[in-house]
This record gives structure tokens, C-alpha cells and sequence, in this order.
């Protein structure tokens, strides 16, 4: 669900970046409970 070929998100940007985000936040609570 990162990057999503690019097929639904052309039009809409900030979806495709606040799903990066989401991801990134979740990455680092993973590494942190670690």
C-alpha cells in the first residue's frame, strides 16, 4: 500500500503522502518497541 503504482494517486497527491507518512510513523514505533 506504499507506493501505489501510481494508478489511483495521480489525481490525488496528498493521499499518496499521508499514506507514506502513516508508513514512516508506523516503521519507526515498530524500530522503537525494538
Amino acid at each position: 500500500a506504499g507506493q501505489g503504482g501510481g494508478v489511483g494517486w495521480g489525481d490525488r497527491p496528498e493521499l499518496a503522502r499521508a499514506c507514506r507518512l502513516s508508513m514512516g510513523i508506523a516503521m519507526v514505533a515498530m524500530l522503537m518497541t525494538l
